[in-house]
């Protein structure tokens, strides 16, 4: 990992990054199958960028690209003061599989820390990992999260049950 550099960009809602995000959701299988029971459609991209969470403007909505050494390997799905004014919401932290289990993922959390702490007047950080994808409990748990609750989960066909996990910002 010497000379490699790590960096978090904001993504624009544009077809370019659209078809960037794309392409990191199709090099995740695993995970879209976890969560969908399918492979990336493609409108998934789409809805990363559109979906926002209730009450919420896209003034508090945020799409990063995870880069290394300047190629995008990954992106991360954020809202702020949701589910409230406290706390940021992780809807997605997405690595390409061929840079999981690399560290990549910490290093990118790190940074996303980073940023959430300049924003200022945040206490913690949420995720919301589903039942069918607690393969990734350990990644967020040994970077600090706590789980909070287990809670019935529908979007569209999807029924099952999400575990909320917390990290307080120091």
């Amino acid at each position: 990992m010497e000379n490699e550099k790590l960096e978090l960009k904001i993504l624009k809602n544009s077809e370019e990054y659209i078809a960037e995000v794309q392409r990191i959701l199709e090099e995740a299988p695993t995970y879209c199958i976890n969560v969908s029971g399918k492979p990336a459609s493609p409108e998934d991209a789409k809805e990363i960028f559109s979906s926002i969470a209730p009450g919420k403007e896209y003034d508090d909505k945020f799409v990063f690209g995870i880069y290394l050494n300047n190629h995008l390997i990954g992106c991360i799905d954020l809202c702020r003061g949701y589910p409230d004014e406290a706390t940021v919401i992780i809807g997605l932290l997405l690595l390409s599989e061929k840079y999981q289990r690399k560290g990549f993922g910490t290093q990118a959390h790190k940074k996303l820390e980073e940023i959430i702490k300049g924003w200022k007047n945040f206490e913690k950080i949420r995720i919301g990992v589903l039942i069918p994808n607690q393969e990734v409990l350990p990644f967020w748990k040994k970077i600090g999260y706590k789980e909070k609750a287990i809670s019935p989960y529908k979007h569209g066909n999807i029924e099952t049950e999400v575990i909320t996990l917390d990290k307080m910002i120091n």
